[in-house]
């Protein structure tokens, strides 16, 4: 209903008519101001990009988050195909392979298989990072809305390829099983690929409100893969159905997914209109000056959010960089039995399970309400503490304590709780970055990308070099009875 807009410098100048009973014979002052300080909250109008005599516009674009939807669904419903989205594009075959692994202890080849995958993916991820980073200091132009919306197209079909080979050809080449590894770094790009162009396609595009859902979708994969993977094997021992029937039902998925985000683009679901152009500036005529602007512009990060920025990347390290790789080294610590017991196994079975169903629901939860800032920061400690206890019990330290009961149930605790945080931490950071007033789209859109860049690399770093370690043996279970 607004397609039409017309700023206020395209308005002719005012004249006064002759007639001194004519309704015009005074200037709209008190619209004019109404579209300049009300409208624009105190903004200048270039960054709100707002019409004149647009009052009730803005009322219906402060309820809906500044967005206007050509396309029209329940917010349920519109909320749930956006799930699918993150389901589809996400970290699902990436998941699908740690669930693989877990639960095949052949493939695990006595724990050597986590540090192969982790040194993998951690060199896919870092140079893939690398080379975005360079394509954003290149001053490189955006690809167009279409251009982005077949690019999430293109992912989804990429992460249905990846789920169809692992599903019958997996077992190959054993024990190497190069097909697994090289599945394992296609899935790495598609989720970082997500990252990099979903988020920023959505978020732009379709609103800041509607990236909650596709952040959850990506999280919920963990939950689908860990209620799936814990039903075809409870005991951490035995496969109830094969490996292949699981990676059918995760393309099933997928194609949810690709059907949900055809469902979007056909329909314009959640689409807003906005001006390419609102927050341009004009550049100098010096091409390196120029190029310098778009470097500061792509990067620049207000200090106000460089904290929850540092500790969201800190959660991201403790549950992919840390527990993601040498979590089931510690688990075989807890067992009374010594490393070539069962009862490890189990505990890490457990412990994986919960940890990958809180992620999602946290997620979730903290798109609820924004938590205090002292909140946020007591939490990343809670983290921190948990990841420090889990160190302990890797390194061996205190296993008189660990090999009980309620060491079992601690270790798991701690891993189930390191994995929700980081969805609830890493979520709210983003929250923040949307929701904070005092910074401009370029700086909200650069903290977005700083937090991305830092959420890939550096977690990334940590990984290979704790990959190389448990594939050495150097982290390892070690029976010290």
């Amino acid at each position: 209903p607004y397609s039409t807009w017309y700023r206020i410098e395209d308005i002719p100048p005012f004249t006064p008519s002759p007639n001194p009973h004519s309704p015009l014979s005074s200037p709209p002052a008190k619209t004019m101001a109404l579209a300049s300080e009300e409208v624009n909250e105190g903004r200048p109008l270039e960054e709100a990009n707002l019409s004149y005599g647009a009052t009730d516009l803005n009322t219906d674009l402060e309820k809906s988050g500044g967005d206007s939807e050509p396309g029209s669904a329940h917010p349920l419903a519109t909320y749930c195909t956006f799930i699918l989205v993150g389901c589809g594009c996400g970290w699902l075959a990436s998941d699908s392979i740690d669930q693989l692994v877990a639960n095949n202890i052949d493939l695990q080849r006595d724990g050597a298989m986590f540090g192969t995958l982790s040194k993998s993916s951690g060199i896919t991820g870092l140079l893939f990072g690398l080379f975005y980073l360079v394509y954003l200091l290149a001053g490189s132009p955006r690809m167009e809305l279409g251009q982005q919306q077949l690019t999430c197209t293109l992912l989804i079909l990429y992460n249905v390829v990846t789920l169809l080979t692992l599903s019958f050809f997996w077992q190959l080449g054993a024990p190497d099983y190069p097909v697994v590894v090289g599945c394992n770094m296609a899935s790495t790009l598609i989720a970082q690929s997500t990252y990099f162009f979903v988020f920023p396609l959505v978020t732009t595009y379709y609103g800041g409100r509607l990236i909650a859902p596709v952040r959850a979708g990506t999280d919920f994969s963990l939950l689908i893969t860990s209620i799936l993977g814990q039903i075809q094997n409870p005991s951490g021992n035995h496969l109830r159905f094969s490996s292949t029937a699981l990676f059918l039902v995760y393309v099933l998925i997928t194609c949810a997914g690709l059907v949900a985000w055809q469902v979007i683009l056909k329909f314009d679901l959640g689409l807003r209109k906005r001006d390419d152009h609102a927050n341009t500036e004009p550049s100098s005529g010096s091409r390196f000056v120029s190029g310098l602007q778009a470097y500061l512009k792509n990067l620049s990060c207000p200090p106000a959010l460089l904290l929850p920025i540092v500790l969201a990347t800190l959660t991201e390290i403790s549950q992919w960089g840390f527990i993601g790789v040498a979590g089931n080294a510690g688990a075989k610590m807890t067992d009374p039995s010594g490393c070539s017991g069962t009862k490890g196994n189990t505990v890490y079975r457990y412990a994986l399970t919960l940890n990958r169903i809180l992620v999602p629901l946290a997620s979730v939860a903290s798109s609820l309400a924004e938590s205090p800032r002292w909140c946020f920061y007591l939490l990343s400690l809670v983290q921190m503490a948990c990841t420090v206890a889990l160190i302990t019990a890797v390194a061996g330290w205190g296993q008189s304590f660990w090999v009980t009961t309620a060491g079992q149930n601690a270790y798991i605790a701690c891993f189930a709780a390191i994995g929700g945080l980081e969805g609830y931490l890493f979520t709210m950071a983003y929250r923040y970055i949307g929701d904070d007033r005092q910074s401009t789209n370029d700086q909200k859109q650069g903290a977005s990308t700083v937090l991305g860049l830092m959420s890939v690399l550096l977690p990334n770093m940590v990984s290979i070099v704790m990959g190389q370690l448990v594939e050495s043996g150097t982290i390892d279970c070690v029976d010290t009875q």
